[in-house]
């Protein structure tokens, strides 16, 4: 399991580390808030330490509240980088930056791969998130210049095809234009 809890899980509560902070000080025993805050290595020293714990368990109750929006911040970044599904922003916020890098042709060619060769201006429109008109305006393009045949298949459907992502037989299936 994580040490980080997903977005949503529970903050921190600065009430209950001020607790933690002063049953370890009375007990003789600082550093149990430094481990409700995930920061074991540092509770465990503070707590083992004679006096130097006492000290910057001191130090601790002046900036406690600062320490734990930290490890609530901290805990958040590591939960959406773990989990994409935390904030479905972030996965719209993928997939525009991803778009931009892409070229029409790029999603055309990894379309006709994902395929086996055969494409739609909707399967395209779709795997790019562009409008069809587009998608068809780019295949048409392509099919100007001799990188890619119109085909209709045995349904009336029109294809572009990708003959070299085809599996063999698939050509008898299609009609030419």
């Amino acid at each position: 399991m994580s040490r980080y809890r997903r977005h949503g899980e529970g903050d921190l509560n600065i009430g209950f580390a001020y607790i933690l902070l002063a049953l370890g000080f009375y007990i003789g025993f600082p550093g149990f808030h430094r481990l409700y805050m995930k920061k074991y290595g540092v509770g465990t020293w503070l707590r083992f330490i004679p006096g130097l714990g006492h000290i910057l368990a001191f130090y601790d109750l002046l900036t406690l509240p600062p320490q734990i929006r930290e490890a609530n911040m901290e805990a958040k970044y590591h939960a959406v980088l773990a989990h994409d599904s935390v904030i479905p922003e972030l996965k719209a916020m993928k997939a525009r930056v991803k778009r931009e890098k892409e070229s029409p042709e790029q999603v055309i060619l990894r379309t006709a791969k994902k395929n086996k060769g055969l494409v739609t201006p909707g399967e395209v429109a779709l795997e790019g998130n562009i409008p069809i008109r587009e998608a068809k305006k780019n295949l048409e393009e392509l099919a100007a210049k001799g990188f890619i045949e119109m085909r209709v298949r045995q349904s009336g459907t029109v294809v572009y095809t990708f003959p070299e992502f085809m599996d063999e037989g698939e050509d008898a299936k299609l009609l030419d234009i």
